[in-house]
C-alpha cells in the first residue's frame, strides 16, 4: 500500500506518519487480545476495506492526472488518527 503511493510521489512525512498509525492499531488489538481482551468490539473509520479505498481513489486520481495525491493521503490520515484513537479509548475501557 505504502510503496505504491510513495510511487506515486505522495509526500513521505505524511504517508509514513499514516503508515504507522494502521500498524500501531493493528497492533493494539492483538496486544488486546493477548492480555485477555476477547474482542476488541470496535469498527473504526478507518478498518482495512476503508484503507483499501483511499489507495484504489489515490490510483484513479493519478491516472487522471488530479493533483490532489497528498490531501487525499492527508484525509486518510486524519480518518487513521480518529480510528486509532478510538481503539485506544475502547482497549482502555474494557481494561480497566
Amino acid at each position: 500500500m505504502g510503496l505504491a503511493l510513495y510511487s506515486l510521489g505522495v509526500d513521505s512525512k505524511i504517508l509514513i506518519t499514516v503508515l504507522i498509525l494502521a500498524s500501531t492499531q493493528e497492533y493494539l488489538r492483538a496486544r488486546a487480545g493477548g492480555v485477555g481482551l476477547k474482542q476488541v468490539g470496535v469498527v473504526t473509520v478507518a478498518e482495512r476495506p476503508v484503507r483499501a479505498s483511499f489507495i484504489f481513489i489515490a490510483l484513479v486520481a493519478f491516472n487522471l492526472n488530479l493533483e490532489i495525491l497528498n490531501q487525499i493521503t492527508f484525509v486518510w490520515l486524519i480518518l487513521q488518527a480518529i480510528s486509532f484513537l478510538t481503539v485506544v479509548r475502547f482497549t482502555a475501557a474494557k481494561l480497566n
